[in-house]
Formats: structure tokens, sequence, C-alpha cells
């Protein structure tokens, strides 16, 4: 929400002046909106899924995982990450032995 509304920062400011309960609390909410300010706009977040990918592909996980992976992508989204899944393939020996 922070960086989809283009005026949430200045209302959560405004927000957090007129209702903190200390000055210590004031301060430190000020300040996490201060480090979300300076965060690089775009930063991607990498989900890797080692395995055997030959054969597979995304759809092929099962279906708890396809949830849990959209559910965790969308999570990241709201925070103002790029989510991005990366298959990484994990190679085999000849002789079955992990390399």
């Amino acid at each position: 929400m922070l960086n989809q509304v283009p005026d949430a920062r200045d209302a959560l400011r405004d927000l957090i002046d007129k209702h903190a309960a200390t000055e210590t609390a004031k301060a430190h909410a000020s300040a996490a909106v201060g480090r979300y300010e300076d965060r690089a706009p775009g930063v991607e977040v990498v989900f890797a899924l080692l395995g055997d990918w030959q054969s597979c592909t995304l759809h092929n996980l099962p279906l708890l995982a396809r949830l849990s992976l959209v559910n965790a992508a969308a999570n990241i989204q709201r925070l103002g990450f790029v989510p991005t899944v990366a298959l990484v393939p994990l190679e085999f020996r000849a002789d079955g032995d992990e390399a």
C-alpha cells in the first residue's frame, strides 16, 4: 500500500504524529517509514527451487506447494518487492551420488 498509493506515506506520517503514545514510539515508527522510502525500487526476491527439473515445471508442483508459492509471492509483492522464481537443477554423478 505504501508504494501503490501516492499519499499513503504522508498519511501514515500524519497518523504517527497524531497517535503515537510516546516520543520513542513516534521516533521508531517514523524511522521505519524513512527506511522504507530509502529502499531501492524494484528489488527482486528470488524463490530458488532446487530439484530435478529435467521434465518438470512449476505446474507439476503439488497443489499445496503451488498455493504456498503464490501466497508467498503475493506477500512479497505487497511489500514492494518483485518476486521471481528460479528453477535450480541439482546435478548428480553417474554413480548416483550428489556432486
